[in-house]
């Protein structure tokens, strides 16, 4: 079954690979007046008007939004987002690098007060048992038995949503983060793989991980996994 969440974007390019997603959203961002900012990996360098602009750009169906309202009225509190990207990992990449699930739940535990928690993640299967003790959502409150590109749009919708964003090293997370306009603290892992505070509207895409930390803990990093 097809799934066309954004009003500005043709349907054949969301009728691309959904496991791409991220790629694709960035694609279209690239794509207005010849480019916001210099490139996929750099520092951005946007225009006037470009936060107006690119939300505009990946505007949502009405229809799409009050079928996620029943996702949204599970939140109780603060709805605080962990994603946890899994794939697309492999040792000598720089900008794809898997950060502890113990650094997530660590940080988790730091955190006062009512919240619901979502965690939006490539491997569910593997990585939601891990924050089991939270009783979060996950996409598949959104679409238990929907198609792929329901339950990853479910995970992006979440993080334009969320009050408290904590994220993997990821164009998809950082996308979201541009089009979310209520959130009081961006976290993601910085170039020691330590998660810290970041505005996305002044940040690389993705951090580009220190040669020599990832030469030290290149086997902790690797094996860390979900375990």
């Amino acid at each position: 079954m097809s799934f066309y969440p954004f009003k500005n974007i043709d349907k054949w390019k969301q009728d691309a690979n959904w496991e791409r997603f991220g790629n694709h959203l960035w694609v279209e961002i690239q794509g207005m007046r010849g480019g916001k900012c210099k490139s996929f990996w750099t520092m951005v360098n946007w225009e006037p008007n470009a936060e107006i602009e690119v939300r505009e750009k990946l505007a949502i169906e009405d229809s799409v939004l009050e079928e996620c309202q029943p996702l949204l009225d599970k939140v109780h509190g603060k709805l605080v987002m962990v994603q946890v990207r899994w794939g697309n990992h492999g040792p000598g990449d720089l900008k794809h690098f898997p950060t502890p699930i113990k650094t997530f739940v660590d940080y988790l535990d730091k955190i006062d007060g009512d919240y619901t928690l979502y965690v939006a993640t490539d491997e569910p299967e593997k990585v939601l048992p891990h924050f089991e003790k939270y009783n979060p959502l996950s996409q598949f409150d959104f679409a238990a038995n929907g198609n792929l590109g329901k339950r990853i749009f479910a995970d992006y919708f979440m993080m334009t949503k969320a009050d408290l964003l904590i994220c993997s090293n990821s164009s998809f997370s950082w996308i979201a983060s541009l089009c979310n306009e209520k959130c009081q603290d961006f976290i993601r892992p910085n170039k020691e793989n330590e998660l810290e505070l970041y505005n996305p509207w002044e940040s690389s895409s993705c951090v580009e991980l220190d040669r020599k930390f990832k030469r030290n803990n290149e086997r902790d990093m690797w094996e860390c996994g979900c375990r």
